[in-house]
């Protein structure tokens, strides 16, 4: 009997063997095989395709914990290759605590600050730009852009 975690044998194959044999009862064996190989391909395809459902799960219950601390897609940028690494717990929750450290975290490493940010003062403003004359009395400034234009 064949080793049933070595996929040596494919269906086309297994159709082969059985073909060879000649006999009822070992082409019988060879199509179990086969079918067990199936079947434990399908089985391994949809727990790998339910392991992705959780993932998915587990990732949606950390951006909830996120809250509004930060941006989910700054946050899973900021722990790169990391991911999901050391945010659950054992039983695979979310572990809020290590949240909160990731994200204080990607909050050092970026310098995304706390609160919403001050206005910086401009100081070029009220200062003579290029193109101005600097010559021009302010006063007379305001007068002529006030005064009525006349069109020739």
């Amino acid at each position: 009997m064949a080793d049933n975690n070595s996929d040596e044998l494919s269906g086309a194959n297994a159709g082969t063997d059985q073909g060879q044999a000649g006999t009822g009862e070992q082409s019988g064996g060879n199509d179990r095989e086969a079918r067990y190989r199936v079947e434990r391909n399908e089985a391994r395809a949809e727990a790998e395709r339910l392991a992705g459902v959780v993932e998915g799960l587990q990732r949606a219950a950390v951006e909830a914990a996120l809250g509004d601390d930060v941006r989910a897609e700054a946050f899973w940028a900021g722990r790169g290759d990391a991911g999901l690494d050391g945010l659950l717990t054992d039983d695979g929750t979310v572990d809020v605590a290590a949240v909160g450290a990731a994200v204080q975290d990607v909050r050092e490493r970026f310098g995304i600050v706390d609160g919403p940010r001050r206005p910086m003062v401009d100081h070029t403003q009220g200062q003579n730009v290029d193109g101005v004359d600097a010559a021009v009395d302010a006063d007379e400034a305001w007068k002529g852009a006030f005064a009525p234009r006349i069109d020739a």
